[in-house]
């Protein structure tokens, strides 16, 4: 949660460098949170991460057990598991 949090927070900065401030009754201000929602609309880059990754166990899913980057997921799978079974 924490990192989904640290992202979006990312995400806002580099938003606001690359839409700029806005003027308002003759004074220029930082856009808000707000101002940022309705630019892009509800995507966020949290959203497209988790699909990303999502789309990369799939294609991972298809390949064959011979393939490396497969044997590599496979391994640190297990790896984790075994680290959560000894907490």
């Amino acid at each position: 949660m924490e990192e989904e949090r640290t992202l979006a927070v990312f995400e806002r900065k580099i938003l606001r460098k690359i839409y700029g401030p806005v003027k308002e009754n003759e004074l220029w201000r930082i856009r808000r949170n707000d101002d940022l929602e309705a630019i892009i609309k509800g995507e966020n880059i949290v959203r497209f991460v988790i699909c990303q990754r999502i789309q990369w166990v799939g294609h991972i899913e298809r390949m064959q057990d011979t393939v490396i980057p497969k044997k590599r997921c496979t391994e640190s799978c297990m790896q984790h598991d075994e680290e959560e079974d000894q907490k």
